[in-house]
C-alpha cells in the first residue's frame, strides 16, 4: 500500500514538468500562442499565464498544487514512519487504526518540516514568516495529539519462548533435508 505524500512512478506533477506549465497555450492577453517560459510567462508579453509556478514558494503550498514532495522529504517520512512503526512493535504488530495513525503523523511530520523551513526562509520577523510559524505551531500540537494516541512509549517486539523457537528450528531442518 502507496502513502499519499510519496510520488508515483514515473509522475512529475499533473502537467508533467513537476508543477510548471507546458505544452502551447495561448495567452488571454496577446493571443499568442507558444511554449510558456520560466516559471509560466507568456513568450511574447511577459505576462503570468494560469496555472504558473511564480507563486509556490514553500513545499506545502507545492505539495498543495502537484501532490509531489521534494525526494529528500519523501526519504525522511519512509525513514520515520519505519522508525515509528519499529517502536510500536513492528507491522506485525500494529492494527488497522495504529497504522492508520503513523500514516497520519508522517503526514504531519511533513508539514511541519515543510512550515518550519519556510518561515525560517522567510524571517520569523516577517509578516509570512510568523504566520508560518503560527501553522507551524497548530501542525505540533496535532502531532503531539497523534503521538499521544499511539503512545510515547517504545513497545519491545514480542519473542518467542525457548521450546518455542527450538521446535521451529527443527522443523526448517527437517525441510532443509528432505528431498525434492
Amino acid at each position: 500500500m502507496g502513502t499519499r505524500w510519496a510520488p508515483k512512478a514515473g509522475a512529475s506533477g499533473p502537467s508533467g514538468n513537476n508543477g510548471t506549465i507546458s505544452g502551447a497555450v495561448e495567452c488571454s492577453r496577446c493571443g499568442h500562442v507558444g511554449e510558456p517560459v520560466g516559471k509560466g510567462q507568456c513568450s511574447e508579453c511577459k505576462c503570468w499565464l494560469p496555472g504558473n509556478s511564480a507563486a509556490v514558494t514553500h513545499g506545502l503550498r507545492r505539495y498543495e498544487e502537484t501532490g509531489i514532495l521534494p525526494p529528500d522529504v519523501v526519504e525522511y517520512l519512509i525513514a520515520f514512519k519505519g522508525e515509528v512503526t519499529a517502536d510500536l512493535g513492528g507491522e506485525g504488530e500494529l492494527s488497522a487504526i495504529q497504522r492508520g495513525l503513523v500514516g497520519s503523523l508522517a503526514e504531519l511530520e511533513a508539514a511541519r518540516l515543510l512550515l518550519l523551513d519556510f518561515a525560517l526562509r522567510q524571517g520569523v520577523e516577517t509578516k509570512r514568516g510568523r504566520e508560518a510559524l503560527a501553522h507551524h505551531g497548530a501542525t505540533v500540537d496535532r502531532w503531539a495529539r497523534v503521538a499521544k494516541l499511539l503512545g510515547l512509549k517504545r513497545e519491545p517486539k514480542p519473542t518467542q519462548n525457548l521450546a518455542d523457537y527450538l521446535a521451529q528450528r527443527q522443523v526448517e531442518a527437517d525441510q532443509q533435508e528432505a528431498p525434492k
